[in-house]
């Protein structure tokens, strides 16, 4: 099974950057934009990030392919990305367009950071597979995407969205209702509301509003969400504190007189000049090159990062083989066979899914949750893995692990021998293992052949 294509349909500043961490994640990826020379400023801004992050330019350029056909580009795709300009009739047009270009199962997706995608998907005939991926500028350094589930979306496509998305390197989460401003941007902007309320209220200047978010509680906010924060606090805390502050918050209900007053007046901000504050000629450029360095630094050691704990699936490393575990299905890619580098083992199992207690001399693994519950039973002890928590099993190791949730998302990095291990159990999927105390079945095969010592003591079956 070969990585899907994806298409992403717009040139401008959006569209590079989504083009960019699709190829970069390993996606064949053609870039549509009916205007040739917006493509090659893309193909540019392309390279130049990519430079930026110190990844290998033409095996990233390589997967690009640009096209002013429509058809060329979306027809072979199964992930198709718009990233036009904000105007509904325009998008609606676009979608009914794609829908009749494309696969009946591709998805087709908008990067709007504020139209209802039931409004886009009001021309099309399938809007089950119609949904939203809002991408953050820059795209490249700002991993999030929020993929947006109108009220006609079918689940299976945001889920696949979701976990194709997470394999490019990116951090999507699911936002379940087609709300204007979606998630991240209905926040900013209740920040800003009552930031500009403040400041019209007298209660302090811009310099100072703007420092209070830098310098306080904007410093840990890359680190510390504010419901994460919340209960580090205490709930009875912020209960006490909502008691006191929420009836004196700005509940404008449309944008703020002060903000209607600047605009009607031309103060729009860095482009004219003046906006909250004024802005000399090169201060605006000086600033958001000082914003993306900061950016850039944290995109690299996030790359760092990832490189360090395992290798990254890209394009050529094929979808090896398709295997079971209590008839669960599991994906294992390898880059070459019998390769020395660990292999990423991907899988979405169910509740009660199960690797028995098992023993490994030689290798161990990294075992990661993505998504849902498991129980790791590590030397006798018995530990919660959640979505986000990882384990480091080194060899030696007495482990095993079962789903706990509904349903889980596990990414395993494995050594070669390991991964043998998941390979020989695959072979014989067709007829899942339903016990492992008998020397006949084939995980007690799969084990004896890799040196893996089973301890059927601990365990009553799969």
């Amino acid at each position: 099974m070969p990585e899907p294509r994806a298409a992403v349909v717009g040139s401008g500043v959006m569209g590079a950057g989504i083009a960019h961490v699709l190829a970069a994640g390993g996606s064949e990826v053609t870039l549509y934009d009916p205007d040739p020379a917006a493509l090659n400023r893309a193909l540019a801004s392309i390279r130049s990030a990519a430079r930026s992050l110190g990844r290998d330019v033409e095996l990233l350029i390589g997967r690009v392919t640009t096209t002013v056909e429509l058809d060329q580009a979306v027809g072979p795709a199964m992930l198709v990305v718009e990233a036009g300009p904000e105007i509904p009739k325009l998008k609606q047009e676009l979608f009914r367009e794609m829908e009749r270009q494309t696969s009946p199962d591709a998805v087709l997706a908008s990067n709007t950071s504020a139209i209802p995608i039931r409004t886009i998907a009001e021309l099309v005939d399938s809007p089950q597979r119609v949904l939203g991926t809002h991408f953050w500028h820059p795209p490249h350094l700002v991993p999030l995407v929020e993929v947006v589930q109108s009220d006609q979306t079918d689940v299976r496509y945001v889920d696949w969205t979701i976990e194709l998305l997470a394999r490019r390197g990116m951090c999507p989460v699911h936002v379940r209702a087609d709300v204007p401003g979606f998630v991240g941007n209905r926040l900013q902007h209740a920040l800003k509301r009552e930031a500009i309320a403040l400041v019209y209220a007298g209660v302090c200047d811009v310099d100072t509003l703007d420092t209070v978010v830098k310098q306080g509680f904007g410093a840990r906010l890359g680190v510390l969400g504010p419901l994460e924060q919340a209960d580090l606090g205490g709930l009875d805390l912020t209960y006490q504190i909502h008691q006191v502050v929420m009836p004196a918050l700005d509940n404008t209900p449309e944008p703020h007189p002060m903000l209607v007053e600047k605009v009607e007046r031309g103060e729009l901000g860095a482009k004219t000049g003046r906006g909250f504050r004024s802005w000399k000629q090169g201060e605006a450029e000086a600033r958001r090159s000082e914003v993306n360095r900061a950016l850039l630094d944290q995109a690299r050691r996030r790359l760092t990062l990832a490189r360090a704990q395992g290798p990254t699936i890209t394009s050529h490393q094929q979808a090896e083989r398709r295997f079971g575990l209590d008839g669960v299905l599991i994906f294992l890619t390898a880059a070459d066979p019998g390769s020395a580098a660990e292999t990423p083992i991907e899988g979405r199992l169910r509740r009660g899914s199960q690797l028995p207690v098992h023993r490994h001399e030689l290798a161990g693994e990294l075992l990661s949750v993505l998504d849902g519950e498991l129980s790791l039973e590590l030397d006798g002890r018995t530990v919660t893995l959640a979505g986000g928590d990882t384990a480091r099993l080194p060899a030696g190791t007495a482990y095993g692990w079962r789903v706990t949730s509904e349903y889980a998302r596990v990414l395993i990095l494995a050594g070669p021998e390991r991964a043998s291990f998941y390979r020989d159990i695959g072979r014989s999927a067709s007829d899942p293992v339903s016990a492992v105390g008998g020397a006949d079945t084939s995980l007690a095969d799969a084990a004896l052949k890799n040196g893996i010592e089973l301890l059927v003591d601990s365990v009553r079956g799969i």
